[in-house]
């Protein structure tokens, strides 16, 4: 095994780790936040939150794909100097990013949220320009295959945001919890300089356009495309206030909706661990290697969501009891819905970073505007009928589209299996009725369909021990790829 695939193996691990920490992070949010601010107070901090967290994406223009794409290059031929000015140009761009989003969005905040504390939208909007200018050296970190550095950024995030809010909450009521907000953010930016001050200078901090336009020509698509993604991403609550105008079911939507963004991130942030290595390994035209593990990565995945999306329907419903208390039961179905969802965020994160590695620009956009439309026309019409579960069916249909289309497009490009994923899926389908016998016992009817569902897998060779025993083996850092 190479030292570049070692290293990114023992980053791979180690980011596995950090989002457990980040995982319990998030969970110790959704149970206190709620609970503390109730179903309306909380609907309310959740949709300003959402829509500071879009702002800050819009000011980041794409960063994330232009240092995994170009900076394995830069390290390739040992350019030491272009990558201190890569990154130098790239912090001077981020601040002017993060600052026209901060005014962006406070002129947004004023005028749909005109009752709302100045002091409050003005903390939030200071976070917007923080957290966009913090992104840049742990995704430079990224792209330098350190991607366990790279996921402490989310990780501080989610350990540091429960306890700020929950104690600016107590102090100054929803101006203390954005004061919170606004402090995690700068711990945040804090760390990420003090690491990325081997390249980050002063004197490399300039806009020269003519050096960073080329960056930005690739860079611009792949931000269009990830802003439309978190745009459907963080829509759901804004969208249910415009159609219904109170905030109780907002907060509904933003629990279970958050639920499952947690597990898709999860996913997400090891596939962009992975990024620098197979853009080296496309630079090198091993496109077998790459394929390879494309085609167990996604197995991998299936078998997980699908033990997940079971555990959901089964577990959701006595969980979100345990966490919340009263007046949260809407959120389980929710949840459980949301878990469907889930199965297609392997074969979208996937292709996501292939399109990354391939300079493959339109599809992801055309995939991201199909998503947003598709939840748009299907979520006005479904949320008369249905309320938050409407709207919710419409984000599983809207998942679906952009996980077809973006997954055939890569595979023009990179001709990987989605065979064995397909099968994984329709073997738990086959298993469901299992789940369905309300009178069994919930741990026992959960056992059953897992026991049987894996059985299954294996019997049937959809899933292959010499595959599972390959990721083993990378996790433990002995893989040869």
């Amino acid at each position: 095994m190479t030292p570049e695939v070692r290293q990114t193996i023992r980053h791979a691990g180690g980011l596995a780790l950090l989002r457990v920490i980040a995982t319990g992070g998030g969970l110790l949010a959704t149970i206190l936040i709620p609970r503390l601010m109730g179903p309306s107070g909380y609907g309310e901090f959740s949709f300003i939150q959402t829509l500071s967290l879009w702002f800050s994406l819009l000011g980041g223009l794409g960063i994330v794909s232009v240092v995994t794409r170009y900076v394995p290059e830069l390290m390739e031929r040992d350019d030491q100097a272009g990558l201190r000015k890569l990154a130098g140009g790239l912090l001077a761009l981020q601040i002017l990013g993060g600052a026209g989003s901060a005014l962006a969005y406070f002129l947004l905040a004023r005028i749909w949220l005109a009752n709302e504390d100045l002091g409050a939208v003005s903390l939030v909007a200071l976070g917007v320009a923080v957290r966009t200018i913090a992104n840049l050296p742990f995704a430079v970190l990224l792209g330098l295959n350190r991607a366990a550095q790279w996921g402490v950024a989310e990780m501080l995030r989610a350990i540091l945001f429960a306890p700020l809010v929950f104690l600016g909450f107590r102090l100054d009521a929803l101006r203390g919890a954005c004061g919170g907000m606004l402090l995690t953010e700068v711990i945040v930016l804090a760390v990420g300089f003090w690491w990325g001050r081997s390249f980050l200078s002063w004197s490399n901090l300039r806009l020269d356009w003519g050096q960073l336009r080329p960056y930005l020509r690739f860079s611009w698509a792949f931000f269009v495309s990830t802003s439309l993604i978190l745009l459907f991403n963080r829509a759901g609550g804004p969208f249910i206030h415009l159609l219904s105008g109170e905030f109780t079911e907002v907060g509904f939507y933003t629990i279970a909706f958050g639920a499952y963004l947690t597990a898709a991130d999860a996913w997400g942030l090891v596939l962009s661990s992975l990024g620098p290595l197979f853009s080296s390994l496309r630079l090198r035209e091993d496109t077998d290697t790459l394929k390879q593990w494309a085609e167990r990565l996604l197995t991998v995945f299936g078998l997980i969501s699908v033990v997940a999306c079971a555990t959901s329907y089964v577990f959701a419903g006595a969980l979100v009891h345990l966490a919340l208390g009263p007046g949260y039961e809407a959120v389980a179905p929710l949840i459980t819905v949301f878990s469907v969802a889930g199965v297609l965020a392997g074969p979208s994160g996937l292709a996501r970073v292939l399109a990354v590695v391939y300079e493959q620009t339109r599809i992801p956009i055309v995939a991201a505007v199909l998503q947003l439309i598709t939840f748009a026309v299907f979520g006005a019409a479904l949320f008369p009928l249905a309320a938050g579960r409407g709207i919710s069916a419409a984000a599983i249909l809207a998942t679906a589209v952009f996980a077809g289309y973006i997954t055939w497009g890569m595979r023009q490009s990179l001709p990987y299996s989605v065979e064995h994923w397909a099968k994984i899926v329709g073997l738990g389908i086959l298993c469901s009725p299992l789940l369905w016998a309300g009178t069994i016992h919930p741990a026992l009817r959960w056992s059953g369909f897992t026991a049987v569902f894996l059985a299954a897998a294996f019997f049937f060779r959809v899933v292959l021990m010499k595959d599972l025993s390959a990721c083993w083996k990378a996790v433990r850092g002995s893989a040869k790829l």
